[in-house]
C-alpha cells in the first residue's frame, strides 16, 4: 500500500489538491484489491494442495482396500477349507459321517460346517467383485448361441419363480451367434433374471433375444414388477446401492448384482439400458455384436469335437491295479468332455476296485448303455457340448428310475438354481467341483447301498406293481392303496411237478422249480406284465397293456419250455409240462394286511376263472387255454391259431363261457393236424354242449379218422360213449 502511495506521490507532485487526493484514493483501492487477490490465490493453492493430498490418500486407500480384499479372501479360503475338512473328520470319528447324523442336522459341529461353507461362498463373490474393481477380470469372446444361453438360464431359474409369475423365454428363429464370453453372458442374464424374480410378485418375466438390425443382437429381460423411479435408474448400477431404501427393506439384496452385470457388459464393449416406471415393471436390455463368418451355432461343440481325437490319444485310460476291494462288483459310468477329468476319476476309482467305463459326451454315454453297458451308478458332468448332462439325465430317467440307476451330477456350477434344475432332471445327488475323493466315495457308497436295497425290495414287490398302484417307490405305498383296472390274468403251472420230483432231494426239487420260474418271469416282464405271486410251482401274472401281450407271453413260455426239455432229456432227466390259463376282466389291485405287515394282491372273480381255465389244461393235455373274454379282447384274434375246446360254467344264472385252445406253440405237425380238423372239432364241441350227443360223436369220430393223436378228441369220444351207455341202461 505504501508503494502505491509513493507511486501516486511521484506521479502527482505538489500540494494536496482535490485532484491529487482523488488519485491517491483510486490507487489505494487498487492496492487493497491486489492484496485481497493475493490472499485468495494463496488460500486456493493451499486448498488445492490439501485436496490433491486427500485424493492421493483416497486412491491409496482404494488400492489398499482392493488389495486387502483380494489377499484376505484368498487367505481365508485355506483356513475355511481346513475348518470344513477337520470338522467333518471329527464328525466321522465321532460316528457322524457326512451323510449320517450325530445329533442330527442341529449338531453343533454340523452347524459349523454349514456356516463355513456359506462363508466360503460369500468369499467367492467378493473375489469376483475384487477382480472387477482392479481390472483383473478379462472376458474371452467367442461365437455363442445366445438363444441357447437364454433357454438355459430360464430353465435354471424357473423353479425359483413364484407360482403366480410366469417365466417366459422367447428367442427369434434363425438368430445368428454373437461374440461374447459364454460364461459371463450367462452370468449377466442370471443376475438380471434373478433381479426380476426378486421384484416381481405377480404377472410375468420374459427373457429373450432377437435381431436388432445390422450386425447386432438384442438380449433383454422384462418384468411386470414394482418398477423404478426415474431418479433411481442410474443409481441402481452403483455397487452396494439400492434404487429405493423402502423397496430394499421389503425385497432384500445387497445391490451388487447389477453393478457386476454392467461392468461385465462394458468389458464386452456394450452397455445396459433400462426402461422402467413405478408400478409398471422394468426392461433391461443390451446389444451384442454378431459373430461374423460363423455358420454353426454350436461353435464350442465343434471346437471340442475337432480337439477331442488329439486329447484321447494323449490321455489314455490305462489299466489300473486295484489296491482295495471296496468297489468290486460295481460298474461306474463316468461322463465328462474333459479327458483329464476322466483320467483322474478312472484311476482313483479303479484303484478302489470299481470297473470304470468312460464316455466323452452325452450321446456316447447313451450309446454305451444301448450297447449293453449296465452301470450301477453314473457320474455325469453337466456342462458338455452337443448334449448337456441335464438332457442325458432326462433320457436315462425315461428308462430307469432313481432307485434302479443312481445318477450323481458333478459340476463346477453349484448355485441353488443349478442344483434344483439338476435334481428336477432326475439326478440323485449333486457334487460341486473341485471335490474331495473322500466326499465322492461317501456319496457313491450311499447311493450304491440304496440301489442294492431297492433291488432287494423289488424281489418281493416288483416296481411294475407299484406303477400300477400309481406309486414311484415302495416307501410311498400305504395300507389300503387300490386301483381298478381291466387286465389279463395268467396262471402258469408245472403239471405233475410233485409226482415227478417226489424221489428228488429237497435241494434238487427247489433247484428244478427255481430253474423254471426263472425261465417264466423274464418272459412276463418282456411282454409288459408283472408277476403277482409264486404259488408253489405255479405263477400268477397280470398284464395291463393288452390281452395280446398275455397270449404271446404264454406262447413264448411253451416254446422255451420245449427247448429246456430238450436239454433236460440230454442230461437224462424227464421233461416237464407247463399248463397256462388266461382270463381277462376287471381287477382290483391293492395292499392288504396290517400296518406292521402288508402285502400286494389282486382281487377279482377274473382271477378265479383264470385258475379254472388253467386247470382244464390237464384233462385236455393242452398247453395254453384262454377264456372267451380274452379272445374277444384280442386286437388280432386270427394272429394266433385257436379253436373252441370247452364251455365252462361260471356262476348260477350266467351262461357258460367259451374256452379256446391256443395251439400256436405246438409242434408244426400237430399244429397242421389241428388246423385240418378244426371245423369238425368245433362242430362237435357245440353239439356236445347242446346235448346232441350223436352228432357230437360223429364229428369227433371224423376228427379221429383224420388225426388219431389228438387228446381232446379222445376225451370227448369217451364222454360221448359214457353218455350213450347211460342212455342205453336207462
Amino acid at each position: 500500500g505504501l508503494g502505491v502511495l509513493y507511486l501516486a506521490n511521484d506521479l502527482v507532485p505538489g500540494a494536496f489538491t482535490a485532484e491529487r487526493v482523488e488519485l491517491l484514493r483510486v490507487f489505494t483501492a487498487l492496492a487493497a484489491t491486489s492484496i485481497a487477490n493475493a490472499v485468495l490465490l494463496r488460500d486456493a493453492r493451499e486448498a488445492q494442495g490439501r485436496l490433491e493430498a486427500q485424493n492421493e490418500e483416497l486412491t491409496a486407500l482404494d488400492r489398499m482396500r482392493d488389495s486387502f480384499l483380494a489377499r484376505t479372501s484368498h487367505e481365508l479360503r485355506t483356513p475355511l477349507n481346513a475348518i470344513i475338512g477337520l470338522t467333518e473328520s471329527v464328525l466321522e470319528t465321532a460316528g457322524a459321517p457326512a451323510g449320517g447324523s450325530a445329533g442330527g442336522e442341529s449338531h453343533p459341529l454340523r452347524l459349523v460346517v454349514s456356516s463355513a461353507r456359506r462363508l466360503s461362498n460369500l468369499i467367492e463373490d467378493l473375489l469376483d467383485f475384487s477382480r472387477l474393481s482392479q481390472g483383473q477380470l478379462r472376458v474371452e469372446r467367442s461365437a455363442v448361441d445366445a438363444g441357447a444361453t437364454v433357454a438355459r438360464v430360464a430353465q435354471l431359474l424357473r423353479p425359483l419363480v413364484r407360482e403366480d409369475v410366469a417365466l417366459l423365454d422367447t428367442v427369434e428363429e434363425g438368430l445368428p451367434p454373437v461374440l461374447a464370453d459364454p460364461d459371463r453372458l450367462e452370468q449377466v442374464l442370471t443376475i438380471l433374471v434373478d433381479n426380476a424374480i426378486k421384484f416381481t410378485r405377480h404377472g410375468s418375466i420374459e427373457i429373450g433375444a432377437r435381431g436388432a438390425g445390422g450386425d447386432a443382437v438384442e438380449v433383454f429381460v422384462e418384468d411386470t414388477g414394482v418398477g423404478l423411479d426415474p431418479a433411481a435408474k442410474d443409481r441402481i448400477f452403483d455397487a452396494f446401492a439400492q434404487g429405493d431404501e423402502r423397496i430394499a427393506r421389503a425385497f432384500g439384496g445387497a445391490g451388487l448384482g447389477l453393478s457386476i452385470a454392467r461392468q461385465l457388459l462394458e468389458l464386452h464393449g456394450t452397455s445396459i439400458e433400462v426402461e422402467s416406471a413405478p408400478g409398471r415393471g422394468a426392461r433391461f436390455s443390451f446389444r451384442l455384436e454378431r459373430a461374423r463368418g460363423v455358420e454353426v451355432l454350436r461353435s464350442a461343440a465343434v471346437v471340442a469335437a475337432v480337439r477331442r481325437p488329439i486329447e484321447r490319444d494323449t490321455v489314455r485310460m490305462a489299466p489300473v491295479v486295484a489296491t482295495s476291494d471296496e468297489g468290486r462288483g460295481y460298474t461306474i459310468l463316468v461322463v465328462d468332455d474333459e479327458p483329464t477329468n476322466l483320467r483322474v476319476v478312472h484311476d482313483n476309482l479303479g484303484r478302489l476296485g470299481y470297473r470304470v467305463s468312460v464316455a466323452y459326451s452325452g450321446p456316447e454315454a447313451l450309446d454305451s448303455i444301448n450297447a449293453g453297458v449296465r452301470p450301477h451308478l453314473v457320474l455325469l458332468d453337466v456342462m458338455m457340448p452337443e448334449m448337456d448332462g441335464l438332457e442325458v439325465c432326462r433320457r436315462l430317467r425315461a428308462r430307469y428310475t432313481q432307485s434302479e440307476l443312481p445318477i450323481l451330477m458333478v459340476t463346477a456350477r453349484t448355485e441353488v438354481p443349478d442344483v434344483v434344475t439338476g435334481l428336477d432332471a432326475g439326478a440323485n445327488d449333486y457334487l460341486g467341483k473341485p471335490f474331495s475323493g473322500d466326499e465322492l466315495r461317501a456319496r457313491m457308497r450311499t447311493h450304491l447301498h440304496l440301489a442294492n436295497l431297492h433291488r432287494s425290495v423289488t424281489r418281493f414287490v416288483p416296481h411294475r406293481f407299484l406303477e400300477l398302484l400309481g406309486r414311484d417307490s415302495l416307501t410311498e405305498v400305504r395300507l389300503g392303496d387300490a386301483v381298478r383296472r381291466t387286465m389279463s390274468v395268467l396262471f402258469a403251472d408245472l403239471k405233475g411237478f410233485s409226482q415227478q420230483t417226489r424221489a428228488l432231494e429237497p435241494a434238487a426239487r427247489f433247484e428244478l422249480l427255481n430253474e423254471h420260474l426263472a425261465l417264466i418271469e423274464p418272459i412276463v416282464i418282456d411282454h409288459g406284465g408283472v408277476v403277482d405271486k409264486f404259488v408253489g410251482d405255479a405263477v400268477m401274472a397280470v398284464f395291463d397293456r393288452s390281452a395280446g401281450d398275455a397270449v404271446q407271453a404264454g406262447v413264448t413260455m411253451l416254446r422255451r419250455v420245449r427247448e429246456a426239455n430238450a436239454r433236460r432229456v440230454e442230461r437224462g432227466h424227464a421233461p416237464v409240462e407247463l399248463g397256462i390259463g388266461i382270463n381277462t376282466g376287471p381287477l382290483m389291485l391293492g395292499t392288504v394286511g396290517t400296518e406292521s405287515r402288508m402285502d400286494t394282491t389282486v382281487i377279482s372273480d377274473a382271477v378265479g376263472l383264470a385258475h379254472r381255465v388253467e386247470a382244464l389244461t390237464r384233462p385236455y393235455q393242452s398247453g395254453l387255454l384262454i377264456a372267451q373274454s380274452t379272445r374277444e379282447a384280442l386286437d388280432e384274434p386270427l394272429r394266433w391259431a385257436t379253436r373252441l375246446i370247452e364251455r365252462l360254467p361260471v356262476t348260477d344264472g350266467e351262461a357258460p363261457t367259451a374256452v379256446y385252445e391256443v395251439y400256436e406253440a405246438d409242434e408244426p405237425a400237430r399244429r397242421m393236424a389241428k388246423r385240418a380238423t378244426q371245423a369238425a372239432f368245433e362242430r362237435g364241441v357245440q353239439a356236445f354242449h347242446a346235448r346232441e350227443v350223436d352228432e357230437a360223436a360223429a364229428q369227433f369220430r371224423l376228427c379221429r379218422a383224420l388225426d388219431g393223436g389228438d387228446p381232446a378228441v379222445r376225451l370227448y369220444l369217451e364222454r360221448c360213449a359214457r353218455i350213450e351207455e347211460t342212455y342205453t341202461r336207462v
